[in-house]
């Protein structure tokens, strides 16, 4: 699963952050299947880095703008070229209090 629920914090939820997730399984090539990809939720910083150092799933790839820290991937396309559809979420912001990412499906 992509995407960080309420549940798995220590701290509270900030107001503004998106609930939702996006759920993927592999098949039996080894390809990424998208379950369900909602439109706004929160990705955690430690999969942005995986992706982002190339050791995440093939599938998975992150295109960098302007890399620099603290919030160093926002702008950032994470793409997920799955077996049975493509999603392309945006990080429009980071979080600070949460060290995650908000990602962002184009309307």
């Amino acid at each position: 699963m992509i995407g960080i629920e309420p549940a798995e914090l220590t701290g509270p939820w900030p107001a503004h952050a998106p609930t939702g997730i996006c759920t993927t399984h592999e098949n039996a090539d080894g390809r990424l299947v998208i379950d369900h990809a909602d439109p706004r939720l929160v990705i955690s910083e430690e999969i942005i880095e995986t992706v982002a150092s190339g050791h995440g799933h093939p599938d998975a790839t992150i295109t960098m703008v302007n890399y620099t820290r603290p919030a160093g991937h926002v702008g950032a396309l994470l793409k997920i070229k799955a077996a049975n559809r493509q999603v392309v979420y945006r990080l429009t912001e980071w979080l600070p209090s949460m060290r995650p990412y908000v990602g962002e499906l184009p309307e």
